[in-house]
This record gives C-alpha cells, sequence and structure tokens, in this order.
C-alpha cells in the first residue's frame, strides 16, 4: 500500500485480495494502520464496517503489527505467529515492556525454536530451558471454591518480589493455552 493515490475504492480491492489469498495477521494490521493514517474512513470502526469485517478483528491485527521487529523476526525463522499468539505476545509485551521482550528476542535469534518455545522463552527471559530453577505448579481444587494454582519454589523468597512479573506471565501463557484449547475442543465437534 505505497501508491500515494491510494483511495478508499483501491484500498478494499487490495483488502479483498488480501484475505483471498489469507494474508497473515501483522500483514492486514499494516495495511489497517495505513489506512487509518492516512484517513481513509476515518476510525477503525468505519474500516471495519466498510471492509466487512469485525472491529475486534482489525484490533487484533494491528496489535499483531506493532509488535516488535525482533519478536518478529524470531517467528520469520519459526513461522509466522497466529493471530492467538500475536494476541497473547501484544499481551507479553504489554506486561513486561518492550524492551525487557526485545532484549529476550534478541537471545533467541537463530536457534531455531518452534513459536511455543519462542513464546515460552520470552515470557521467562531465559535462553535455554536448562537454567530454569526447580520449580513445581499444582492445580488446588476446592470443594465449594475456584481452582487455584500453587508455586512450590526452592526460591520463594525471590519470587515473591517478581509477582506482578509471574502473574502476567501465567495470565499470557494461560490465555493461549485457553485459546488453543477451544479451537480444538470447536474443530472436534464439526468433525
Amino acid at each position: 500500500m505505497t501508491d500515494e493515490a491510494l483511495n478508499a475504492e483501491s484500498a478494499t480491492r487490495l483488502h479483498k485480495e488480501m484475505l483471498e489469498r489469507k494474508a497473515h495477521p501483522t500483514e492486514l494490521g499494516e495495511f489497517y494502520r495505513i489506512a487509518l493514517a492516512r484517513q481513509l474512513w476515518g476510525s477503525q470502526k468505519k474500516l471495519a464496517h466498510a471492509l466487512h469485517v469485525s472491529a475486534a478483528s482489525v484490533s487484533r491485527a494491528i496489535s499483531a503489527a506493532n509488535l516488535p521487529r525482533p519478536v518478529l523476526d524470531l517467528f520469520l525463522e519459526a513461522g509466522m505467529p497466529s493471530a492467538r499468539m500475536a494476541r497473547a505476545l501484544a499481551k507479553l509485551v504489554e506486561s513486561k515492556g518492550a524492551a525487557a521482550i526485545v532484549s529476550n528476542a534478541n537471545k533467541l535469534l537463530h536457534l531455531r525454536l518452534t513459536p511455543d518455545e519462542i513464546f515460552t522463552r520470552l515470557c521467562a527471559g531465559h535462553t535455554a530451558l536448562e537454567k530454569f530453577p526447580t520449580t513445581s505448579v499444582e492445580v488446588i481444587t476446592g470443594s465449594r471454591g475456584p481452582r487455584h494454582l500453587r508455586i512450590d519454589s526452592p526460591d520463594m523468597d525471590l519470587l515473591i518480589t517478581s509477582l506482578p512479573n509471574i502473574r502476567a506471565m501465567v495470565e499470557a501463557c494461560l490465555s493461549l493455552e485457553v485459546s488453543q484449547l477451544r479451537r480444538r475442543k470447536r474443530s472436534n465437534i464439526v468433525r
């Protein structure tokens, strides 16, 4: 979308072509960002309506396109992140800060990791899984209450100071896992 004479009509055609070839969410996000910057429709809501997509999908694609370049570079080796993974990565960048995630991403380049391994290591900040301390996680189910996670670690005193970061990492990882499980469940029902 580099043509300066781009208008709403030509952008609509280009968008249709992108959808037909199943463009990646980050590519769509960049398209939406440029269309909004050029004021082709005025707002995300109007853009979504004109292009016959949900406002939520526009927002998610823009979030994916806003991921730091080093994070996207990691996925060039492993395959671009799914929309679900991109949302989880955006939450992770928001909770831990772009500088920390970029630093972690730069350490992981050329390690030939899967998308799940990349996400796990970006969350933890470790470049090798062997560096993780021995920590166990246990699910506790109360008879009358919600379920809880219990974390046992030999370094609990050190972990206490990092509880906000741990909570953000667990929430990001769980949201990704729950999304994947829901998708699998839906695909099993369809079969």
